[in-house]
């Protein structure tokens, strides 16, 4: 669990259709006050997370679209004293939404899952291909984000190597 740590996650995915789905997930939003996170691809083709610490949620909302059929690089960041948001294909950050609100701890007793959202009694199944998931709890830097995605080519966590990597 993340508790009440910054946190960084990367993943790369290829939606096969664009539709309100879960990609990862360790929250119940069946209520706004249950604990944790939740990262999702919208009809729309944006992406959504969002967090609770039991208090109420913040929805942070990236700008770009992902088209199906495309990869594309997601990176979402949280300063749980700042401000999260989006990074897409090593973009500017996008949606940044201050969380300082949300000090309190992400940590439940939810399994985490990767492509499955979670919203009450309905389970919401993403359709495409996801590869090179990555949770960190600090915050990556802009060299770290530029290294990972490698101009499109992507690269192993296992390889940051970047001096000052936690």
């Amino acid at each position: 669990d993340i508790g009440t740590d910054d946190f960084s996650i990367a993943f790369w995915i290829r939606p096969t259709a664009l539709a309100q789905v879960g990609l990862i997930n360790k929250r119940d939003r069946g209520a706004s006050t249950n604990l944790g996170y939740a990262l999702e691809l919208q009809s729309d083709g944006t992406l959504d997370a969002f967090i609770s610490d039991g208090t109420a949620v913040t929805t942070i909302s990236s700008t770009t679209t992902v088209s199906a059929g495309a990869w594309v690089f997601c990176i979402f960041t949280a300063d749980r004293d700042g401000n999260a948001q989006w990074y897409i294909n090593a973009g500017a950050a996008e949606g940044a939404t201050a969380i300082s609100s949300q000090n309190g701890t992400l940590g439940n007793a939810i399994r985490f899952a990767l492509g499955e959202g979670y919203s009450g009694s309905a389970d919401r199944f993403y359709g495409g291909r996801m590869a090179a998931v990555g949770i960190w709890t600090k915050l990556l830097s802009s060299a770290e984000r530029t290294f990972l995605y490698n101009d499109g080519n992507g690269r192993r966590y296992a390889f940051i190597g970047l001096t000052g990597d936690g």
